[in-house]
């Protein structure tokens, strides 16, 4: 198997997060095709604490939002047919991702920006949502939990890499029946990278086929203003909590 090189982020451990935040993290329903399934059925992955040093990368700066990506948006109604499986509320999209909020016990809204990953033959594999972070949260700017299927080899980490750049390598934090769960934390140089960039690669590796890594496309399109959007989204309940 043609091993991936990359660098373990040592932010991974602020990313107790998404519950410390309440920011609507909650889980979603999570797809995959029969034989994912089957390997799941029949394969238990052992699970291996991943080791952890911090790896900043090279800042890249951010370009102001064009006008082509405030015309990708497109605002969704409350009607019942934009209320997502997990409960939230498809609220606008932006190129290939997703707003998506949920009203919390404030009654304000809490949102982030998702998007689903495909296999290149069209199979739903793994999910991403993302959300900024409070500015005191060491260092990282943004939060996001990528959820792998089942049957996901959980000894080899999950990476992430920004068009040509170099993959980081992300552990899996714990599975549940709706898939195994990887809690990233991105820098201001990263979440930068991401506005540059046209793709990004999410790479897992199955149980059942360990010399195969199967390579996910992550489409960056829209996602400097989806990422503002959600910024606008968060702001009522980021200021509530602040006080």
């Amino acid at each position: 198997m043609t091993q991936i090189t990359g660098r373990l982020s040592g932010r991974t451990a602020s990313l107790a997060l998404a519950t410390v935040l309440g920011l609507g993290f909650a889980p979603l329903a999570f797809a995959q095709d029969t034989a994912a399934q089957d390997a799941a059925a029949q394969d238990t992955a052992p699970q291996a604490d991943a080791t952890q040093e911090s790896a900043p990368q090279e800042s890249t700066p951010a370009p102001a939002e064009t006008a082509s990506d405030a015309a990708t948006a497109q605002t969704s109604d409350s009607s019942d047919s934009n209320v997502m499986p997990d409960g939230s509320r498809l609220v606008s999209t932006h190129g290939d991702w997703q707003l998506r909020c949920r009203e919390v016990d404030s009654g304000l809204d809490s949102c982030n920006i998702y998007q689903l990953l495909q296999d290149d033959k069209g199979n739903n594999v793994a999910e991403i949502t993302l959300f900024q972070l409070p500015s005191s949260e060491g260092g990282a700017e943004a939060g996001a939990t990528v959820i792998a299927p089942l049957g996901t080899l959980l000894t080899v980490p999950l990476t992430l890499a920004v068009d040509n750049g170099e993959a980081m390598r992300y552990p899996y934090a714990f599975c549940t029946e709706m898939g195994c769960f990887s809690r990233i934390g991105l820098t201001p140089e990263e979440i930068a990278g991401f506005k540059a960039g046209k793709q990004a690669t999410i790479t897992v590796v199955p149980v059942a086929a360990a010399d195969q890594p199967v390579a996910l496309n992550l489409s960056l399109s829209g996602f400097t203003a989806a990422y503002a959007a959600s910024i606008e989204a968060n702001k009522p309940l980021a200021d509530a909590n602040a006080q």
